[in-house]
């Protein structure tokens, strides 16, 4: 039976609620840089070592309770041609009691690799998806390791 990260990956669909949202070019740098998103995807990718360039292009999460101030920050649009992506976590019941989900460490900048991994896999791209497998199966070898 296969194990793994690849095989997990398909069953994490549902970790946030994906927004394709069209930014203004001068904003896309901004949005990237601010204090309350965790890059992923396209836009993390170069931090694990994987040549894939996007320019104009973001990938993010941002909490969901934040997505009315950033969309009204950056007068962000559905699109379908977007250029940012936002993957908003939703908030959720914990004994009990409606609490944020926000899986990553304050000030983080960067999702952790098999998050990026995932979230390049789920891409429409084929180039964006055959990056994502490379960085989940060197994630996986260092774990074997």
């Amino acid at each position: 039976r296969e194990h793994g990260l690849l095989v997990l990956a398909p069953r994490l669909r549902g970790r946030a609620v994906l927004h394709r949202l069209r930014a203004h070019p001068s904003d896309t740098e901004r949005i990237t840089n601010n204090k309350i998103v965790v890059r992923t995807g396209i836009s993390g990718a170069s931090h694990y070592g994987i040549d894939l360039v996007a320019p104009g292009h973001v990938e993010v999460y941002a909490p969901e309770k934040q997505m009315h101030r950033l969309t009204r920050q950056y007068a962000l649009q559905p699109s379908q041609r977007p250029n940012l992506l936002i993957r908003a976590v939703p908030r959720g019941t914990v004994k009990g009691a409606v609490a944020d989900l926000w899986p990553f460490e304050e000030n983080l900048l960067v999702a952790p690799a098999p998050v990026v991994g995932v979230d390049l896999l789920d891409s429409d791209d084929a180039r964006t998806r055959r990056a994502g497998k490379q960085l989940l199966e060197q994630v996986q070898a260092q774990w074997s390791t």
